[in-house]
């Protein structure tokens, strides 16, 4: 008499966004990978997120195994937006007061929690919803899928800001982030992180707790050749959701700062894609004139192949920057800051690191120069980059965290 069929274990994933493609951020795209690999190791998943969050795009996840559940929010989220915003504030991490009793309220929430073996949390803001979920699931495992350390998101966001009405903002929130992680992480069964520096700020917080390094997958990026032909125009690329505070102040810096130098040079070209650029920016990329703003794109692959280098101008914000290691991977030499750089490999892997304008200017005329000198960095960043990130030792990992 054959066994009968084991039934697979459940995941549910709690998560401010849908997994998918997303104006907002990259993590919704690592989202996506995260549960394609869940699918894969045999796991059914349900995601619950609230409101209009995302696109969710599950078009590659096998629709038998994924559950979507959009909790609805009420009337009175978009009447009363402004003073939730400013409660959610002093709250600390969460997915907002309106969100959180809507998702307590949901029937089918409720009955996917209480049948669930693990329940996850992707993003900070939704563990502290972990207390209502222990209630509803005794037994289940806690997860959660830290992309940011917001304790030092927020003190990098004060000591950036050149208003000190902002640097008193940025200061208070990062009082309120830090005590928010001290009462959420300790209370995890496992945290799951992108890099060895956050998961030794997350060890202080919550040092009995497991804390595992995962490297993130990369995006289907079109490999380019790593060696290019000479041409007269020199194209530096920034890919990044510039309605991201840490996004537009980055590239914001790097114009008056930086491009400035090469402004109305036919020999260069900077080309910042990436959705909702502010008026500001659109402004001053006209004013300098060599400077292309794309807006959305569907992909980044063409703007990688057609690029000759990656710059990574960031002074804010926490956690990997997928971007680098997707600029590697298509073979863009990178220079970046040294908060764009932190987590993902070495200073050879790198064009450089600098937080210096004159030297990302230096670096950046070196590559028009000598394009040919950067061959063997092109070659070498490129097979560094694919042999940490593939998806197959990322679905290997995450399978045998998720096994325990």
């Amino acid at each position: 008499m054959s066994e009968p069929a084991r039934m697979p274990k459940v995941v549910v994933s709690i998560s401010p966004e849908f997994p998918g493609v997303s104006k907002r951020s990259a993590g919704a795209g690592y989202f996506l990978r995260h549960v394609e690999a869940l699918v894969r190791a045999q796991w059914r998943v349900t995601v619950v997120s609230p409101g209009d969050s995302g696109a969710g795009r599950n078009a590659e996840v096998a629709e038998s195994q994924v559950r979507s559940i959009r909790v609805v929010l009420p009337r009175s989220h978009r009447l009363y937006g402004r003073p939730l915003k400013l409660i959610d504030a002093f709250r600390g991490l969460s997915l907002g007061l309106d969100a959180e009793v809507c998702v307590k309220r949901d029937a089918n929430v409720k009955a996917a929690v209480a049948q669930s073996d693990v329940v996850e949390f992707q993003w900070t803001h939704s563990a502290n919803l972990w207390k209502w979920v222990r209630k509803q699931n005794r037994h289940a495992r806690l997860v959660l899928v830290c992309h940011d350390v917001y304790e030092q998101l927020w003190q990098r966001n004060a000591d950036a800001s050149a208003s000190i009405l902002m640097r008193l903002y940025s200061n208070f929130r990062r009082g309120v982030a830090a005590r928010a992680e001290r009462r959420i992480l300790p209370n995890m069964d496992q945290i799951i992180t992108f890099s060895d520096k956050d998961a030794a700020l997350l060890r202080r917080v919550a040092p009995a707790v497991p804390v595992v390094v995962i490297s993130p997958p990369l995006a289907g990026t079109e490999q380019r050749p790593s060696t290019r032909l000479p041409r007269e125009e020199t194209v530096a690329l920034f890919t990044g959701a510039l309605g991201l505070e840490k996004n537009h102040h980055g590239v914001m810096w790097f114009l008056h700062n930086v491009w400035a130098e090469f402004a109305n040079r036919s020999d260069y070209k900077f080309v910042v894609a990436g959705a909702d650029p502010r008026p500001e920016l659109i402004d001053e990329a006209a004013r300098l004139g060599n400077v292309e703003v794309t807006g959305f794109v569907e992909s980044l692959d063409p703007f990688y192949y057609e690029a000759d280098l990656f710059v990574v101008p960031l002074f804010k914000g926490s956690g990997v920057k997928f971007k680098v290691i997707s600029a590697m991977a298509a073979g863009l030499p990178v220079i970046a800051t040294t908060v764009a750089s932190e987590g993902i490999g070495r200073d050879e892997q790198y064009l450089g690191i600098t937080d210096s304008p004159h030297q990302f200017a230096t670096l950046i005329r070196s590559a028009h120069d000598s394009p040919g000198d950067l061959d063997a960095l092109r070659f070498r960043a490129q097979e560094w980059a694919r042999e940490n990130y593939g998806q197959s030792e990322f679905e290997a990992r995450l399978a045998g965290i998720y096994a325990q």
